[in-house]
């Protein structure tokens, strides 16, 4: 079972979960050659890693929890944000401002990343440039002892995903093992709406430094594994069960497993990720 979390206080339909913002750059070094070309490590480092608490200070700066940055950051800004915890409506933009101060690791950033954890499980959201310098002041290349803020719109789609749990058996550490040969099976509850479409079809991806490969789902049509049964119907709340198998040539590695279900247009209904390894026998 992938771990939940509860928000204290808050009913399960009200659950809104944390927000992390991940922001990745790539280590750039001269090549030890004569010469002004670069050679790009294939490494890359968090160089931000916040989690916002959505404790109330004011309409735009929270308290949070430092998760491990490798530079000071100096304040987190969610706006708009007049309450605690700060309300991220769908079919709306929320900015997020991030202050932080560079060094010397931070002459080449690469892109962000933002998560919802919600009941333990990241849901991503999407943003339309990722790449961290066209939201970053001063402008890139940063120089040691800056003092820059990463400040990004983003709009939450209205078919952004409600969930209201994640299981996967068998689990019983985390992250969650798959066994090569074997079968696991997964368990999403969520709730549709107007906007979630006729359904479609589901994959599950193993994500390794930024390339995805698919797992043989074993019956990829949506309807076949959903119940109640389709159509959906908005403000319902729906189980989709599935099993998937893991293949003999895939290598024993730590990974991030995402689950994806879409409709007949190809957008996405529900997307989560949670970390997966991969084992022998």
């Amino acid at each position: 079972m992938i771990q939940s979390h509860r928000c204290p206080g808050l009913t399960n339909s009200n659950c809104t979960g944390n927000v992390t913002t991940r922001i990745k750059y790539a280590l750039i070094e001269r090549d030890g050659q004569a010469s002004d070309s670069q050679t790009t490590m294939p490494l890359e480092q968090t160089v931000l890693l916040v989690t916002t608490t959505f404790v109330f200070i004011s309409a735009r700066t929270l308290t949070y929890t430092d998760c491990g940055s490798s530079v000071p950051v100096i304040s987190v800004g969610v706006h708009p944000c007049s309450q605690s915890p700060c309300t991220l409506t769908r079919g709306d933009t929320t900015i997020f401002r991030i202050q932080f101060q560079a060094d010397e690791n931070t002459r080449s950033l690469g892109q962000a990343e933002v998560h919802s954890i919600i009941w333990g499980v990241a849901v991503p959201f999407a943003l339309d440039t990722p790449e961290i310098c066209g939201d970053v002041q001063p402008n890139c290349p940063l120089r040691p002892r800056d003092r820059c803020t990463y400040k990004k719109s983003i709009y939450i789609p209205p078919t952004h995903s409600r969930i209201k749990s994640v299981k996967m058996k068998p689990c019983r550490l985390r992250p969650c093992e798959l066994t090569k040969s074997g079968k696991d099976t997964i368990q999403i509850v969520f709730q549709a709406d107007s906007n979630s479409g006729s359904p479609g079809d589901s994959g599950f991806y193993g994500i390794f430094e930024g390339t995805s490969f698919p797992f043989f789902v074993e019956r990829p049509k949506i309807c076949d594994n959903i119940k109640p049964s389709c159509p959906l119907k908005p403000r319902s709340w729906y189980t989709y069960k599935n099993s998937v198998s893991t293949s003999e040539a895939y290598p024993n590695i730590q990974l991030t497993g995402r689950w994806v279900l879409k409709n007949t247009e190809g957008k996405l209904m529900v997307c989560v990720q949670f970390p997966i390894q991969i084992v022998e026998t």
